[in-house]
Order: C-alpha cells, then sequence, then structure tokens
C-alpha cells in the first residue's frame, strides 16, 4: 500500500500565502482531508487548511514553532467529528528538505494521542511547505509507524507534482542537514 496526498489549487496557494507572511520563521496548521482508496494506493485530499490560532503559537523562530496543545485538540476533535484526516502542516522557510529532529521527537507523540483520542481510524499526516513552495510529507499509522508519500500532487487549473526522493526528504542518513 502507498500513500499519496493530493491538494486542491486552492488550499495549497492559501497555505503556502499563510507561511509566506512570516518569512523566515517557521510556522503551521492544519489541513482536512478526505481519503479515496484503491487496491494498492489510499490518497489523502487536502480540502482545507487552516492556520494555528496566533493565541496558541508559543514559541516561534526560524527552526521551530511551538504551539499550544489546545489548538491541537480543537484540530482534532473537528476531524473526529467530521470524519476527516487531521493534517499537521508547517513550514520550513529555509528550505531545509526533510523532517527535522525537533520534528522526529515531536510527532510520534502527538499522533499517538490523535489515534487515542479520536474515534476515527482516518489516517492522519504531518506534511512541511518549503520556503520555495516545494512539499514533502509523511502518513503516521495507527500502529504508530510513518510511511513518506510517494506522491503530492496540487490539483488545479494546472497539476503539479511533488515527488520526491524518498531517501532525501525522509531518511537521517549521514549525509543530511541537520538543524534544531
Amino acid at each position: 500500500m502507498h500513500y499519496t496526498f493530493t491538494l486542491l489549487e486552492n488550499v495549497y496557494m492559501e497555505a503556502h500565502a499563510y507561511f509566506q507572511k512570516f518569512g523566515q520563521l517557521e510556522s503551521a496548521g492544519y489541513i482536512f482531508a478526505r481519503t479515496s482508496t484503491t487496491e494498492d494506493e489510499v490518497r489523502l485530499i487536502g480540502r482545507k487548511f487552516v492556520p494555528v490560532d496566533e493565541a496558541d503559537v508559543i514559541d516561534r523562530s526560524e527552526v521551530g514553532v511551538s504551539i499550544d496543545s489546545r489548538s491541537f485538540m480543537r484540530a482534532l476533535r473537528h476531524a473526529d467529528e467530521t470524519q476527516q484526516c487531521l493534517i499537521f502542516v508547517h513550514s520550513h522557510p529555509g528550505n531545509f528538505d526533510c523532517f527535522s529532529e525537533k520534528d522526529d521527537r515531536e510527532e510520534p507523540p502527538f499522533f499517538r494521542t490523535a489515534y487515542i483520542r479520536a474515534k476515527s481510524m482516518q489516517p492522519r499526516a504531518s506534511v512541511v511547505f518549503q520556503g520555495d513552495g516545494r512539499v514533502f510529507g509523511r502518513v503516521w499509522l495507527a500502529d504508530g509507524t510513518q510511511q513518506p508519500f510517494s506522491r503530492i500532487r496540487v490539483i488545479g487549473d494546472r497539476v503539479r507534482f511533488f515527488d520526491s526522493d524518498v531517501q532525501a526528504n525522509i531518511s537521517r542518513g549521514a549525509q543530511a542537514r541537520r538543524r534544531e
């Protein structure tokens, strides 16, 4: 089974514009999505972007953003009540092209809570918008494992594909740059 993420162009543009307004500082939001499943693919279709409320931002810097857990719980409740997938999305404005050590440390408990607290077993995911508009992401499964999206599409007046080298965007090999 492989996972893909499809974003409606207006959702992509809204999220990208939101992240751009913070310049070199990271920011975050949520995308709510539906799923379409075939024999070999689970496609998450992003339909709505909701930025994290500024009142819930604890700290923001060039290498991270800290958010009050109330924000996440509201987003999780909304996703559960509307039977949608919850996608946590944040920016890497400096075009850092893989998940950071901080992301790898903070996302597992975040998504473990999402599976424990919500009734719905819809997939959950995390997506990163780079400053130049490229995106990459991963799906968090109920067993705590994660899997990279094999393809990310933006569908609108034109179609864009963000097919990434999984090793470059996800793995933590010795050659990967790090930031904290």
